[in-house]
């Protein structure tokens, strides 16, 4: 008898304390209507409002069951039911837009709902997470707001990718900041056609603003690098790994904003740069690498450059990539000269350039 006391009170143990109770008040604006049956307009009003309050509760993230009970085309009674203590609470405003041309009456509640639900395994780690993130833990609260962005419920994914972007705007002192920005504005686009109606999209919108006014400068080195960054075009290697190689050469105003000097004998902002070594060649990689946020893919220096073949950060081609790239790759056609079978549509070369560089990109695209 003992023993079995002892199996129900350990069972009501395990059961209460997963069960949580978290108090939620959310700021509601909804839109009521009627259904198209005209009843009078005090009805049709009725109807209306009850359907805004039933939006209301829903926007409190709750589960709902509406129950209408009809009688010789009649209403007798309206309710809504639900398992959570919920309030609308007083003071909430009714706008009254009366009736619409599709003959339904419509009114929109502006008010405060307050419920008490239970709380799931999964928003008690958004708590966690959150606590985490206001003791300055961002990077442990990152991992757990990472997991649930993804999650089934809306409204906790919703929360969930608000933290991960405040997350984004207040990095720890090791992040690269501009990486992080470029990435917060990504995001924040996909947040707001995800998340249309949110109310943080206001809130981050003011954080921006406030990271903005910060970092002005650093955002502005953000657009200086836009302009300077290589364009890429993707090469298709057949039975190797795929890569992306820039379109152009390297020209020489894009040189001087990574390096700070040009030490071309040919002068000429959109020439190529040239004059220089490659060990000049990967030290510029490796700074417009930690410019854009990158990792480094050259270390050491002399004889002992070593090359990261994990790393993510800019680099020069090898022999074999740059001459199937400029074949064309996949789709080459076996011209004699790269991209045309005559050379100076495709070139500048020893009987067209008058002897000096020109600016990059001006002959046809191979």
């Amino acid at each position: 008898m003992n023993n079995n006391i002892f199996k129900y009170i350990l069972a009501l143990v395990i059961i209460f304390s997963t069960i949580i109770k978290a108090q939620i008040l959310v700021d509601v604006a909804v839109r009521g209507v009627s259904d198209n049956y005209k009843n009078g307009e005090q009805k049709d009003r009725l109807e209306a409002i009850m359907d805004a309050k039933r939006q209301a509760l829903e926007k409190a993230g709750l589960k709902l069951k509406s129950t209408t009970k009809v009688e010789n085309f009649q209403t007798t009674y309206d309710y809504i039911e639900t398992q959570a203590e919920t309030v609308l609470m007083p003071g909430f405003q009714i706008i009254e837009n009366g009736y619409g041309t599709d003959g339904t009456y419509s009114v929109v509640l502006v008010g405060k709902v307050k419920s008490t639900v239970e709380e799931d395994v999964t928003f008690k780690e958004l708590r966690y997470a959150k606590h985490l993130f206001e003791q300055n833990k961002k990077s442990e609260a990152k991992d757990i707001i990472a997991k649930l962005m993804n999650d089934k419920n809306t409204d906790l994914a919703e929360q969930a990718h608000y933290l991960y972007l405040k997350w984004l705007l207040t990095p720890d002192e090791k992040d690269i900041h501009m990486l992080k920005y470029r990435e917060y504005l990504t995001e924040f686009d996909k947040y707001k056609i995800y998340y249309q109606s949110s109310k943080y999209i206001a809130l981050l919108e003011k954080e921006k603003k406030k990271y903005e006014n910060k970092s002005k400068y650093q955002i502005e080195q953000l657009n200086q690098l836009k302009k300077i960054l290589p364009q890429l075009i993707f090469v298709q290697n057949e039975g190797k790994d795929n890569f992306n190689i820039g379109k152009t050469e390297i020209t020489q105003a894009q040189w001087k904003t990574v390096m700070g000097d040009n030490p071309s004998k040919f002068k000429g902002e959109n020439n190529p740069i040239e004059n220089i070594s490659w060990y000049d060649a990967i030290e510029f990689c490796n700074k417009l690498s930690i410019m854009a946020g990158l990792q480094i893919c050259y270390s050491g220096s002399g004889s002992s450059i070593t090359y990261n073949f994990s790393a993510n950060g800019y680099r020069l081609p090898t022999n074999a990539e740059w001459e199937y790239a400029a074949k064309g790759g996949v789709q080459s056609r076996n011209y004699e000269y790269s991209g045309s079978n005559n050379a100076d549509e495709v070139s500048w070369n020893p009987k067209n350039s008058d002897k000096t560089t020109h600016p990059v990109g001006e002959k046809q695209e191979n």
